[in-house]
C-alpha cells in the first residue's frame, strides 16, 4: 500500500471514519483521507489549517519510535488537548512523511460519556495553555512569521470555539468563577 521509497518513512498519517449515530445509515458516516504531501511544511501548514486529513488525533499517526526519542516528542503530562502539541511536533520532525489515503480507523463521535465530552473549567484552562505551547513551539522554530495566519484562524476556530462551547456546558457555579471568565474575556 505505501509507495516503493516509503521503508524511510518516518511518519505514517492515514485516514479514518466519523460515525455520527446510527452505523448502517451511510449518512452518518464521514471519511476523512490523508493526501500525500512529501514535505513537513505542506504537512504542518494542512495540520493547522486541518486540512487534507491532517488533524491532532494522534491514532491517526504511525511514527518511529527514533522520531519520538531524538526529537523529545512527548505528550505534556495532567493536561487536556495534549495530542494537538504532540501531532505538531510529531509533523515539524519528521523528514519523511507518507500518506496513506485509506480508513483505517473508524471513531465514535457520539461517545456522550468519553472524556471530550466533559466539560470543566480546568478543560478550558488546559486549552489555551496547548494553544500557548504550540505558538511558542511554532515561535522557537522560527516558523510563527510563515505559519502566523494559520496558527491564529487555528486557535480563533478550534481553540477559542472549544472553550466557549466548554464555558456553555459549565455549571452556573462554574461560569460565575471570576478568574476563568476574566481569561475568556481577555481574548474578544
Amino acid at each position: 500500500c505505501l509507495n516503493k521509497s516509503s521503508e524511510n518513512v518516518d511518519l505514517l498519517v492515514f485516514g479514518h471514519t466519523e460515525h455520527y449515530g446510527d452505523d448502517n445509515d451511510e449518512q452518518n458516516k464521514r471519511i476523512q483521507l490523508p493526501q500525500n504531501l512529501n514535505t513537513m511544511e505542506s504537512a504542518l501548514n494542512n495540520f493547522l489549517n486541518l486540512t487534507k486529513g491532517f488533524f491532532s488525533y494522534p491514532f491517526l499517526y504511525l511514527c518511529s519510535r527514533e522520531l519520538l526519542l531524538k526529537n523529545s516528542v512527548l505528550f505534556p503530562e495532567k493536561i487536556y488537548y495534549e495530542d494537538i502539541l504532540f501531532a505538531a511536533k510529531m509533523i515539524y520532525y519528521a523528514k519523511n512523511i507518507e500518506a496513506l489515503p485509506k480508513s483505517l480507523y473508524n471513531y465514535n463521535c457520539e461517545k456522550h460519556d468519553s472524556i471530550t465530552q466533559t466539560y470543566s473549567k480546568e478543560k478550558i484552562v488546559n486549552v489555551i495553555s496547548v494553544y500557548d505551547k504550540l505558538y511558542e513551539f511554532l515561535e522557537n522554530s522560527n516558523l510563527i512569521e510563515k505559519y502566523n495566519d494559520q496558527f491564529l484562524m487555528r486557535f480563533l476556530l478550534h481553540g477559542l470555539g472549544t472553550c466557549f462551547q466548554i464555558y456553555r456546558n459549565l455549571s452556573e457555579e462554574d461560569k460565575k468563577d471570576n478568574e476563568l471568565r476574566q481569561l475568556l474575556q481577555s481574548y474578544l
